[in-house]
């Protein structure tokens, strides 16, 4: 059966819960600069992928020196 297991969302290492967190840091910023700074919406997504390409850059140059491993 394929799909997503409930023990595919717990678990992991560092690599997983720090991707988890760049994502959902990322959606919050949307809705934080959408309603609590009342930024056009266009503006928010726009700041808000930034960051999360950012983000993932910064994991994907801890990969290439080492200092973040993936667990399976």
């Amino acid at each position: 059966m394929s799909g997503i297991k409930p023990s595919d969302l717990t678990g992991g290492g560092a690599f997983r819960w720090v991707i988890r967190a760049v994502v959902i840091g990322s959606l919050l910023l949307v809705f934080l600069l959408r309603y609590g700074f009342d930024i056009n919406i266009f503006l928010a997504i726009l700041v808000s992928s930034t960051v999360l390409l950012l983000g993932l850059l910064i994991i994907w140059f801890l990969l290439i020196s080492g200092r973040m491993k993936v667990r399976h």
